[in-house]
């Protein structure tokens, strides 16, 4: 055993050096626990290597399935057999949606401060409203592919896993969460109301796209009339949708009315 004072041979039972007295135990010891500690350094720097080459390759996966939807929504979506980029395309919607709404809502406080010129007087706190909106929002959007996948499944015996259908589903509303994004950019940079509002309605509207074009052009391995199909679909996912509404979007929108009434520009 090497000495690491002085460099000099001892036997491997040695507990001291025979030259200079240093401990030889300890200091193989503090060696042993220097080499695992870079040993769990560079594990752990070969996972984070590992999540991030993941990470960037589910992202251009992911990309490439939008331009394929956004070309093609109908063919390209029923080509699809993933069972994440269904998900990934409803938290995209429902963060666009929901910035977009929380700053549509701070740049009309802003320009009604501006109008009566109290500019000392704080912005709402649009925090909690987010939150409130991205949970609404999608869980909203998940109850509706939910309803459309159960009468899919029930009346034209399809085989799809549900997850599998979400990516069908949002394939098909591709557009839409463009649109939302484009309606969250120009609220980013508060160039247009009117435009706004244009793409923002615009957005809602393309997202129900999918309840109509399921019905229409879903393998069908029954007789049943699509006509049927799709008025049963509407009914219920409008049921399902008015009842999610009514118990979870009017006590969201009851908390930021709340909010917002914090928010007095006239000082009264």
């Amino acid at each position: 055993m090497k000495c690491p004072n002085c460099g000099r041979e001892n036997d491997d039972d040695s507990k001291f050096c025979t030259h200079c007295g240093t401990p030889l135990q300890a200091a193989q010891q503090t060696a042993a626990t220097g080499h695992s500690a870079s040993s769990n350094r560079a594990a752990t720097g070969d996972q984070i290597n590992a999540a991030a080459s993941k990470g960037k390759k589910i992202a251009k996966s992911y990309w490439g399935f939008l331009i394929r939807t956004l070309k093609h929504p109908v063919n390209a979506s029923y080509e699809e057999t993933s069972r994440l980029y269904g998900y990934i395309s409803m938290v995209l919607y429902s963060f666009f949606f929901s910035l977009g709404i929380v700053l549509l809502t701070r740049n009309a406080a802003s320009s009604t401060l501006g109008y009566f010129g109290s500019s000392d007087v704080p912005l709402p706190n649009m925090t909690g409203m987010f939150f409130k909106l991205l949970f609404t929002a999608g869980f909203f959007i998940f109850v509706t592919a939910l309803v459309v996948f159960a009468i899919v499944h029930l009346i034209f015996k399809t085989n799809t896993p549900f997850h599998t259908f979400v990516s069908q589903f949002m394939g098909q509303a591709t557009l839409s969460v463009f649109v939302m994004a484009l309606f969250f950019l120009l609220e980013l940079v508060h160039i247009n109301n009117f435009l706004s509002f244009v793409l923002l309605y615009a957005g809602i509207f393309l997202l129900f796209i999918p309840e109509t074009s399921i019905a229409f052009t879903c393998k069908s391995n029954d007789r049943f009339d699509r006509i049927y199909t799709y008025l049963i679909t509407l009914i219920l996912t409008g049921i399902a949708q008015t009842i999610y509404l009514v118990i979870v979007g009017m006590s969201m929108i009851q908390s930021i009315v709340e909010e917002l009434e914090r928010f007095n520009p006239m000082g009264f």
